[in-house]
């Protein structure tokens, strides 16, 4: 029981705020700020692990649990997705272990080797993001303007086009050959990366 363990050890820890103490808003604690980034992708990596929604909505509340009680354990200079994966893969392997009966064909290995092979997409993914931002750098002020307003703004293309003075059709062709752009220089950054 992984996490009736940690909750019953940190429970002298968590107290409840008097009426005269002040909260800090939620966008000012550090814990909020990484779990709402972090939550679809530790909501997915569980979905991954659990078919079942209603289950993984209760994991997902019990890895919520986990996460703010080990909070203090939590190193700023490491990565808050992956730690919570970490610990919402314990979770999932709990909640399985307490299943088993009622799940046929069950196994502990295949759960580790989902979690591993996740894991390494993860870390494929944030290269990519990484080799992307250095890419953008490379273009110039107006690409970088059309984007912003494009995938940020959530402007249509319409609207960029009045702006420009042109055409719908000529927006998306600049986007295709700026995504084409920017594609061929994560490329070849990848593949540079693997030379070294």
């Amino acid at each position: 029981m992984y996490t009736h363990n940690i909750i019953r050890q940190n429970n002298s820890s968590s107290q409840i705020p008097d009426d005269n103490e002040v909260i800090p808003p939620l966008d000012h604690c550090p814990f909020m700020r990484y779990y709402s980034a972090a939550y679809p992708h530790v909501y997915r990596y569980i979905y991954s692990l659990i078919p079942r929604k209603a289950d993984a909505d209760e994991v997902m509340q019990e890895t919520s649990v986990v996460l703010w009680q080990k909070f203090e354990e939590f190193q700023p200079d490491r990565d808050f997705t992956r730690w919570a994966c970490g610990i919402a893969r314990l979770v999932v392997l709990e909640s399985l272990r307490k299943q088993r009966r009622f799940i046929v064909g069950f196994d502990e290995q295949l759960i580790k080797e989902l979690s591993i092979r996740r894991e390494e997409r993860y870390e494929l993914l944030e290269i990519r993001q990484e080799f992307l931002e250095e890419c953008k750098e490379q273009l110039d002020q107006q690409d970088l303007n059309l984007l912003d307003r494009y995938y940020n703004s959530q402007e249509s293309a319409q609207d960029a086009a009045e702006k420009k003075g042109c055409t719908r059709r000529n927006i998306y062709q600049r986007l295709g050959t700026i995504r084409k752009l920017l594609f061929q220089c994560i490329e070849r950054k990848m593949s540079e990366d693997r030379e070294l």
